[in-house]
């Protein structure tokens, strides 16, 4: 396939740094090989063709990887399609140059919304390192998909595709509302690390769970919480530069004891009490709902682990559409 032949003159030159979430080879009409790709970000999804010509790192390249592409962008029936012209492996300057989460493919993410809510959130921090610090943490090949798309459990709480997102989001936003009802005063940056502990918190999951949210071998031989630090080891090394107290803020509420615990210091910190409220809360919240059918239902119900009421009222019982 001739990639200038195909254009026309309302293409425009297109460059961008994007993530391969498909890639399928064919042979074009000539029997030259044709890569059709799907290639995305935070907000966008494309449709791209790249001929053997420009198909330089091949063999490099595979699903998730982050590639710069060069070419010419047209829409075909309201879809834009990329005509490239180059495709390689891009510098890590050029990664850390771009906005935090841009490389997030939303089209992999089961509940868009939430993923979108988490871009806001995460481009609205006032504290850069810590902008920085997720982008090192969750902009990774071996995880960006497990963290977008694998329940938060198997059976229990957020136990649908994307329920480890919500729950992660979830947790972070109560611990912010729990810092803002009662110590509005805390310092900004403390505070955006408490909402990074929150959202991190279960990133282990990643580890030890697949799709379907069965776990891996990996959970026999270890609670996905040991995990935590191994996970976000790369972006603790860079706030050790950065911000060191906050690095060692967030091992600490990640490492200490809560209470009946068998290892870890004593909580040192509010934010401690704040992730573990928030991480309860969250998670009795989606069961309370799940068992009720949204409130459908009155009565004492069950879970699988445990024992819910939901008092009779006055007020018409809800029904969902």
């Amino acid at each position: 396939m001739n990639i200038s032949n195909t254009l026309a003159d309302h293409t425009q030159p297109y460059h961008d740094l994007l993530r391969i979430t498909s890639l399928v080879t064919h042979t074009d009409q000539d029997g030259e090989p044709v890569h059709e790709l799907k290639l995305s970000c935070w907000s966008m999804t494309y449709t791209a063709f790249a001929n053997a010509q420009c198909w330089i790192e091949a063999d490099a390249l595979g699903h998730l990887s982050l590639v710069e592409v060069m070419g010419h962008c047209v829409w075909e029936d309201q879809i834009p399609v990329l005509y490239l012209t180059y495709i390689g492996k891009p510098k890590l300057d050029q990664f850390m140059s771009l906005p935090c989460l841009y490389t997030l493919p939303r089209d992999l993410c089961p509940l868009p919304d939430i993923s979108d809510q988490l871009v806001h959130a995460i481009v609205g921090l006032k504290t850069k390192p810590l902008q920085h610090f997720v982008k090192l943490v969750l902009e990774r090949r071996d995880r960006l998909q497990a963290f977008m798309q694998l329940p938060a459990s198997q059976n229990d709480h957020h136990a649908y595709p994307g329920g480890l997102l919500e729950h992660s989001l979830s947790v972070a936003r109560n611990v912010i509302g729990m810092i803002q009802l009662n110590e509005p005063e805390m310092p900004i940056e403390m505070q955006e690390a408490g909402f990074i502990a929150g959202l991190l918190h279960d990133i282990g999951k990643t580890r030890t769970y697949r799709k379907g949210g069965f776990q891996q071998p990996m959970a026999l031989l270890m609670d996905h919480d040991q995990l935590t630090l191994e996970l976000c080891s790369v972006g603790l090394s860079y706030l050790d530069r950065a911000m060191p107290d906050i690095a060692n803020m967030l091992r600490h509420v990640w490492t200490c004891a809560s209470p009946g615990a068998r290892y870890g210091k004593p909580a040192m910190t509010t934010l401690a009490r704040y992730l573990r409220d928030a991480d309860g809360q969250s998670a009795m919240s989606s069961t309370h709902k799940w068992v009720s059918r949204n409130y459908s239902k009155r009565g004492m119900l069950s879970s699988k682990h445990q024992r819910l009421w939901l008092p009779a009222t006055n007020q018409p019982v809800y029904k969902s559409a």
